[in-house]
């Protein structure tokens, strides 16, 4: 694990996912996943820490947070090697029809705090309405996704470094103590 970053939270990764797909005028895998990437740099910026601890794979695509995709690959292949009981939560909570995902469900707000809803919006007004081509455009341009081989994490290190506040962010996560296993 990289020095700063957090444990994931499945439980408030699929709230925030449905926050996303409920919320964003575009509501498929790719627009989700990348208003997921800014919201936690914005909240990783404004807040030092990321919503839900999630970690970003550079594809060809742009950023995918890997534990967020995970639950999207819960519903859309419907994988019936899963029956514990997050998986019967992520079933009911949305579907997915031709790439686009419908919430069954609203995301329950008492695990996502209020900067963390002030980010997902941001990400939202920003990303959320954007078509396919522009949109990987945008992502391609980070620099933190440009320093990163296609297929690998993304290190928290190298988003951070895009910020304006880096210096005090990269103390401000190694005094957290998370150690580099």
């Amino acid at each position: 694990m990289e020095s700063g970053q957090e444990v994931f939270d499945a439980d408030k990764a699929l709230e925030a996912f449905l926050y996303i797909a409920d919320k964003a005028s575009i509501a498929d895998i790719y627009h989700v996943a990348t208003i997921a990437y800014y919201a936690d740099g914005y909240h990783l910026s404004e807040f030092g820490r990321t919503i839900c601890g999630d970690r970003y794979i550079a594809t060809d695509y742009g950023q995918v947070p890997s534990g967020i995709h995970d639950i999207y690959k819960i519903q859309k292949f419907k994988d019936r090697t899963h029956f514990s009981e997050f998986s019967k939560r992520v079933k009911q909570s949305f579907n997915v029809s031709e790439d686009q995902i419908t919430v069954s469900r609203e995301p329950d707000l008492e695990l996502l705090s209020d900067s963390d809803l002030a980010c997902l919006d941001k990400a939202i007004a920003e990303f959320g309405a954007i078509e396919f081509e522009e949109l990987k455009v945008a992502a391609h341009r980070d620099p933190a996704f440009q320093r990163t081989d296609r297929g690998t994490e993304i290190a928290l290190s190298h988003i951070v470094d895009t910020m304006p506040n880096a210096e005090l962010l990269h103390s401000h996560l190694a005094y957290r103590g998370a150690t580099d296993d």
